[in-house]
C-alpha cells in the first residue's frame, strides 16, 4: 500500500492579495483542515516505517524478498557465491547434470570430488580433464561366489570359495560340531546353554581290591558292587577345582563293605557299608588343591 501524500488546498498568500481592504484575512476552518492533512500523513509515514526499522533502526529481518534486490545485486550476489568453495554429497555421478566446485559424487564404488566446474558428460573424459579428483578409492575386497542357499556356509575347498552344508564333506568341521574334542582346561564363563546339557557316563567294574576314580574320564561314574572291598578306594588325576560324582549300586544282595582313601576329608561321615539293595551317591571335589588330602567326599544313600 503507498503512504498517504500531503495535498494543498488553499492559499493563504491569494486570499491576501485578493483581499480589497488591502488587510490580511484568515481561514480558521480551512488552516485546521491543512494542519489535521499533515498530521494524517506524518502519522501515517510513521507508522509505515515502525513495519521496516527495529529500535536500533536497522531492517526488520526477513522483510525484503528476491525481486526487490536490483540487477546488478543479484550478480554481485552470485559472483560472491560462485567464489566460495562447498562440499557436497550428490551421490552416484549422472550424465548432463552442472556440477559445482566440491561436489562430492560416487562412479564405479570410488569416490571423486569436482575441482573445475562443468556440465557432465562422458566421466572417464571428464576425469582426464581435470575436473574430479579422487578422494576414496574401492578397496580390492573379497570375491564370494554366488549360489549359495539356505543354511550354507562359504568354505575353501582347495580350489577356490564355494557354498554348501557342513556334511562329512567337511570332514575336519563336521567332525568339530558333530563330536567336539576338548583337550585341557576348557573355561567357558557365562555361557547360556538352551535345552539339554548332557555329560557321557562311565561304567566301572567292580574292582574288590578298590577303584580308582579317575577324575580325568568322565564327569559322572557307576558302579554296582557286587562284593565287599578288600582295598580302599583312592583318585586318579585329580585337579584342584575337579568334581566328581559316583553313582553306586549294591548288586551284591547283602550289605556290602566299603573302604576308603584315609587322606579324603568327610562332610558328615565316611560310610563302611553300602546295605542290600541300595543307591548311594558318592561325591568328590577338589577345591583346594590336586593331591588326596585336598579332596573333600560327601555320601548320601537312599533310606
Amino acid at each position: 500500500m503507498a503512504a498517504s501524500k500531503f495535498t494543498r488546498n488553499k492559499d493563504y498568500s491569494d486570499d491576501a492579495n485578493n483581499n480589497a481592504g488591502g488587510r490580511d484575512t484568515i481561514d480558521p476552518a480551512g488552516l485546521d483542515g491543512e494542519f489535521d492533512e499533515v498530521l494524517a500523513v506524518t502519522d501515517d509515514h510513521a507508522d509505515k516505517l515502525d513495519l521496516l526499522l527495529r529500535d536500533d533502526l536497522l531492517m526488520v529481518a526477513g522483510f525484503l524478498q528476491g525481486h526487490e534486490f536490483s540487477t546488478s545485486a543479484v550478480q554481485a550476489l552470485a559472483a560472491l557465491m560462485s567464489s566460495l568453495t562447498g562440499v557436497a554429497w550428490l551421490g552416484s555421478w549422472v550424465t548432463a547434470t552442472d556440477y559445482a566446485v566440491g561436489a562430492l559424487v560416487e562412479e564405479s564404488g570410488n569416490t571423486y570430488i569436482c575441482v573445475t566446474a562443468h556440465t557432465s558428460g562422458t566421466f572417464a573424459t571428464d576425469l582426464a580433464a581435470s575436473k574430479w579428483e579422487i578422494v576414496a578409492q574401492k578397496g580390492a575386497g573379497a570375491s564370494f561366489p554366488g549360489g549359495g542357499t539356505s543354511n550354507d556356509v562359504l568354505y575353501y575347498n582347495g580350489a577356490g570359495e564355494a557354498w554348501g552344508k557342513i556334511t562329512a564333506l567337511m570332514a575336519p568341521l563336521h567332525a568339530l560340531i558333530a563330536n567336539p574334542t576338548f583337550t585341557g582346561v576348557v573355561g567357558m564363563p557365562d555361557v547360556n546353554i538352551a535345552g539339554r546339557l548332557n555329560f557321557s557316563i562311565d561304567t566301572v567294574t567292580f574292582v574288590a581290591a578298590g577303584n580308582a576314580f579317575d577324575f580325568d574320564t568322565e564327569f559322572m561314574k557307576t558302579i554296582d558292587v557286587s562284593a565287599d572291598y578288600t582295598g580302599a578306594c583312592s583318585a586318579a588325576n585329580v585337579t584342584q577345582g575337579d568334581v566328581l560324582e559316583v553313582h553306586m549300586t549294591n548288586t551284591k544282595g547283602t550289605d556290602a563293605a566299603l573302604l576308603w582313601d584315609s587322606n579324603w576329608t568327610w562332610m558328615g561321615y565316611a560310610p563302611d557299608t553300602l546295605p542290600a539293595g541300595k543307591k548311594a551317591v558318592l561325591s568328590l571335589r577338589a577345591p583346594t588343591g590336586s593331591a588326596a588330602t585336598d579332596i573333600i567326599a560327601m555320601w548320601s544313600v537312599e533310606p
